[in-house]
């Protein structure tokens, strides 16, 4: 603010309170230092509440205006409407990743299954002589998930480590979640195992029910 002379005119203010960081340039940035002045016509009033912030609408618009009958209160959201409108633009990426996630999820369950499926059938003579010299249901199932799950833990081990190089670039598209958090990844790492399981354990169990005469025979 300048004076009469044109020289800078210096004021004092008094602080009143120091406000906690708040993110109003977007969740994806820092805060920055900012100071708050009384006067403006632009006002923000904020509740917390234990219920439903909208529910509660008519009693703060009659409270405000048993204030001051003239302030006018243009608009009353939740916060969570404020964040859910913060977030709708990172939202779609990230749905659209989850989306193909979970379709890859399902095209490598039916692919474990179909390759263990033809395995099966390939090796119906070699499962009869094994069955046939004494191995049991437990040493037949337990090959067949070995073989199987020798890849899956390959590529889970290459996953991992991809992700891991990636994190400073999902950590761009998440809010809430650190792209570190390991327990995010024991989730995602025990339902790919256990999908691989049990797309592995189907074929594997009816291998088990091949009677080791009819197996010899097909030799």
């Amino acid at each position: 603010m300048l004076g009469a002379d044109g020289a800078p005119k210096l004021e004092a203010w008094t602080v009143v309170g120091i406000a906690t960081d708040i993110k109003d340039l977007g969740v994806d940035r820092d805060p920055q230092p900012e100071i708050y002045f009384p006067g403006y016509d632009n006002n923000i009033l904020l509740a917390h509440t234990t219920v439903d912030p909208l529910s509660l609408a008519p009693a703060i618009r009659q409270i405000v205006k048993s204030i001051d009958p003239s302030q006018p209160i243009s608009q009353m959201r939740s916060m969570r409407d404020v964040l859910d409108e913060s977030l709708s633009m990172r939202r779609f990426p990230v749905d659209l990743m989850s989306l193909f996630s979970a379709l890859a999820l399902i095209l490598s369950a039916i692919g474990i299954y179909s390759v263990m499926s033809y395995s099966v059938v390939q090796r119906t003579s070699e499962i009869g002589i094994r069955m046939a010299l004494g191995a049991n249901r437990a040493n037949i199932i337990g090959l067949l998930l070995k073989q199987a799950m020798t890849p899956v833990m390959v590529g889970l081990a290459i996953g991992l480590l991809g992700a891991w190089s990636l994190k400073k670039t999902l950590s761009r598209l998440l809010y809430g979640v650190s792209s570190t958090d390991y327990v995010t990844y024991a989730i995602v790492i025990i339902l790919i195992v256990s999908t691989a399981v049990i797309a592995t354990l189907l074929p594997s169990h009816r291998a088990t029910e091949i009677d080791p005469l009819t197996a010899l025979r097909q030799e």
